[in-house]
């Protein structure tokens, strides 16, 4: 997932989260890194983006670009109307927002390497980058391992009401975004937050813990149990000795091809990816493991039966 040339500039490994527009996966980020020792550094991607915004250079070309209009009255860049005119489906908004990305995200990018650099050397054991557009960036390239927080719609819903925002809104801004089954198809880990209970914080804070003790270079060092604790929905199992197992065991019968766009750089555990499968999921590890160039032995014991 991370390039060998970031690799070789930076030591402390990051995990990136994913999820949904009110998925809490921010809340979540955030309180899995608390009283962690040695700590770990959350770099919440929107903050940093709101730090940008306020540069008189950024803040200068986007009145170029966008006319005075998205000032407020303070002068500052006033960031709900800026969104009036970069979210939506007409081609006018489309454009916009590829103008404005081209202006403020190799900005973001360059304050969160700054950030992920100075932590190598800080202390920390690891830096949690919370983006809601980490793949939409690329960013992901920055990442070792990428976690997705779900929840369900309806409490999900709620908390989007909270905000004030109206469904339009949300449809408009997820539409600038990658489909959440695409986010979960790419994530290492899936953990369900009930928005309720802690028990999404445990579980990513146990996932982190044990990820960090295995040893680069070697091969699957903790057992799937261990790594992939779990907080799960209601009524879903998540396919643990289905999934994980094959990872797992696919992964130390023969050198893997990680289907991902480059290597990863904690790359001897095979961590493996928990969720229930979907269609779209199936149809997703179909496709990648028909491209390893290497036999794999799939054993009965490792084959998900049909459920009931």
């Amino acid at each position: 997932m991370t390039s060998q040339s970031a690799i070789s500039t930076r030591k402390v490994p990051v995990v990136g989260i994913l999820g949904a527009i009110g998925s809490g996966k921010s809340f979540v980020a955030r309180s899995a890194a608390v009283d962690v020792e040695p700590p770990w550094l959350v770099l919440d991607a929107d903050r940093v983006g709101h730090e940008v915004l306020r540069e008189e250079a950024v803040r200068t070309r986007l009145v170029e670009l966008f006319t005075r209009q998205i000032l407020g009255a303070d002068g500052e860049i006033d960031r709900r109307q800026l969104a009036t005119q970069v979210f939506g489906e007409l081609p006018t908004q489309q454009a916009a927002r590829k103008q404005l990305e081209q202006v403020v995200h190799p900005q973001i990018r360059s304050r969160l390497l700054q950030q992920i650099a100075h932590a190598a050397h800080s202390g920390y054991a690891a830096v949690i980058l919370d983006a809601a557009i980490l793949l939409e960036t690329g960013w992901r390239t920055l990442c070792d391992l990428l976690v997705y927080i779900d929840t369900n719609e309806a409490d999900r819903h709620a908390q989007i009401a909270g905000r004030g925002w109206s469904m339009q809104e949300l449809a408009r801004r997820e539409a600038s975004q990658w489909s959440l089954d695409a986010k979960r198809s790419v994530a290492d880990l899936v953990i369900f937050n009930d928005l309720k209970t802690n028990s999404a914080t445990t579980a990513l804070r146990d996932a982190i813990l044990s990820w960090l003790k295995a040893p680069p270079g070697t091969s699957s060092h903790a057992e799937s149990s261990d790594v992939t604790t779990i907080a799960q929905e209601p009524g879903k199992a998540a396919s643990q000795n289905g999934v994980s197992s094959f990872v797992k065991n696919a992964a130390s019968l023969c050198d893997v091809k990680w289907p991902f766009d480059e290597p990863r750089p904690f790359s001897g555990m095979a961590l493996p990816l928990v969720c229930s499968l979907t269609n779209f999921e199936s149809a997703w590890w179909c496709v990648n493991l028909s491209i390893w160039h290497q036999p794999l032995k799939i054993t009965s014991q490792l084959v998900r039966q049909p459920s009931p």
